[in-house]
């Protein structure tokens, strides 16, 4: 039986996060099993494709709502390292 990852119990980690770390993990290791590799690479993988599924369907609903709705680029840039700063 291999050690167990130690969360902090405070962290709410994704079952997505909690398998990426998993395989890592066994990654790191000198002999990593190689079948519980592609297990864990299988499984992220499928976490993966049902995040992007929901994704989608979520910004299929904000465009129902608001047909100018995009994605945007976030927060951006920020002010940037001189901005108060006289020169």
């Amino acid at each position: 039986m291999s050690k167990p990852i130690w969360i902090p119990h405070r962290i709410f980690v994704s079952s997505s996060r909690k398998k990426n770390m998993l395989l890592r993990f066994e990654q790191s290791k000198k002999a990593p099993d190689t079948a519980k590799v592609a297990s864990l690479q299988t499984d992220v993988t499928a976490l993966r494709s049902e995040f992007d599924e929901k994704r989608q369907t979520h910004l299929s609903a904000m465009k129902q709502v608001d047909p100018n709705f995009t994605e945007g680029i976030g927060r951006g840039a920020g002010m940037g390292r001189n901005y108060c700063m006289s020169n």
